[in-house]
């Protein structure tokens, strides 16, 4: 079988790493407009810088791998032509994608406070794959993790991890307690009600995706210090988080049966 040389689109550390991982497999990852494989960057939209162009240039057969790709970005793929597979679907990529995101997200509980980890109250909501590595990192180095999550089986596998867990109808008196708050659920959970329980000061880090789920002006008026901290891996970690995405799109690859 002929080789399938990539384009790959965007100068993000993520895709150099990633490329080097194919590479590292035997694939050409140099091919420009034209070539039959692309390797998109993250998160794809319809608005991303050179999409489009790519998508003009794609020949019949083309087969691309983008991660969080929206729904304009993927009918524009349909409407071209090419196959569009969303590397973010993957389950080991989204499990091991949570490793850089905790330890970014420790790294500003660092920088954004005037306090070590250790000793600290963290109120951390949801009990998903981010909450769950975050919440490792922070009990590592000593702090006290407190979970808040809807889900009764979430808080039966956070109090099986030794963390103490309460429903949503706990958040305003937990977070009240806390030194810090991560949320990683992308429904509005911080609310007026509860921000004004917060001591003014605390740091919020909001890693959930969407709208998030954090009321910024009522945030202000508390004097709660949030910050929404998307995109970490990219930040924090490009090689590594590249280098999970080479590995997701090679298996990928494997199962359509292709091989370099």
């Amino acid at each position: 079988m002929a080789i399938k040389p990539f384009a790959v689109l965007g100068t993000d550390g993520r895709m150099k790493a990633a490329a080097a991982v194919l590479r590292q497999a035997g694939y050409h990852t140099n091919g420009t407009a034209g070539a039959p494989r692309l390797l998109l960057p993250v998160p794809l939209t319809e608005d991303t810088p050179g999409y489009q162009e790519l998508l003009r240039s794609a020949p019949a057969g083309t087969l691309a791998f983008g991660g969080a790709v929206s729904p304009g970005a993927a009918q524009m793929a349909v409407d071209a032509g090419v196959t569009l597979l969303d590397y973010y679907t993957r389950e080991e990529l989204v499990w091991l994608n949570a490793i850089p995101t905790a330890e970014g997200c420790i790294a500003l509980l660092m920088q954004r406070r005037r306090r070590t980890v250790w000793g600290s109250r963290l109120l951390i909501t949801g009990f998903g794959r981010v909450a769950i590595q975050t919440a490792r990192c922070a009990a590592a180095l000593g702090a006290d993790v407190v979970v808040i999550a809807r889900n009764a089986g979430q808080r039966a596998a956070a109090q099986a991890s030794g963390y103490a867990a309460f429903g949503l109808e706990e958040l305003a008196r937990q977070a009240a307690r806390c030194d810090a708050a991560v949320n990683t659920v992308p429904a509005l959970l911080f609310d007026s009600s509860v921000l004004r329980a917060m001591r003014p000061g605390t740091l919020l880090l909001d890693l959930a995706g969407g709208s998030g789920g954090v009321d910024w002006e009522a945030a202000r008026c508390a004097g709660v210090q949030a910050e929404w901290a998307r995109g970490l891996p990219g930040k924090c970690a490009p090689d590594t988080a590249g280098e999970f995405v080479g590995r997701a799109v090679l298996s990928m690859l494997q199962e359509r049966g292709e091989q370099p």
